[in-house]
């Protein structure tokens, strides 16, 4: 059985078939989409030379808060290495999507601790770009959207 947590959907609850848990986790990744199905967003985006960073997460005003975050914040939708990123989904107002392309002296190395999501450990600057390669830009590309979902539409930077 299920313990605790069989017993909390009440007596005569079927026990749930097991789902084995690599079919779980492929599935996970078969919904987060590729670098390819960002380019929409984002243009080209190149795997270990690019990072794709929203500067105004969740809001671009200081009063709006979401995710317990409040105002502008930096949030990682490519983190310059693997084939998935986060398509755009601002929940309040005009985002701001830095787009930054780093030159070969920026190791690959540099890349590999960075994840998905807001920025906590600090690693960008508030310009989006990553600081342990802020010697390294070769160029920034500004890109705008605004609203959550299939409402998303681009907007005035």
């Amino acid at each position: 059985g299920f313990g605790a947590a069989g017993r909390a959907l009440g007596e005569g609850a079927a026990e749930a078939e097991a789902v084995p848990v690599a079919a779980v986790m492929l599935a996970a990744q078969q919904e987060i989409p590729t670098v390819d199905e960002c380019s929409t967003y984002f243009g080209t985006v190149i795997p270990e030379r690019m990072t794709v960073v929203d500067l105004s997460a969740p809001s671009p005003k200081k009063s709006e808060c979401k995710f317990g975050y409040c105002g502008p914040n930096n949030f990682v939708h490519y983190p310059g290495h693997g084939r998935h990123c986060k398509f755009p989904g601002p929940p309040f107002g005009c985002h701001r999507y830095a787009k930054t392309t780093y030159t070969e002296a920026c190791p690959v190395s540099s890349f590999s601790d960075l994840t998905f999501g807001f920025d906590s450990g600090k690693a960008f600057t508030d310009e989006g770009i990553l600081k342990a390669c802020a010697a390294a830009v070769e160029s920034t590309e500004m890109h705008c959207w605004s609203k959550p979902g299939p409402e998303l539409e681009p907007c005035e930077c």
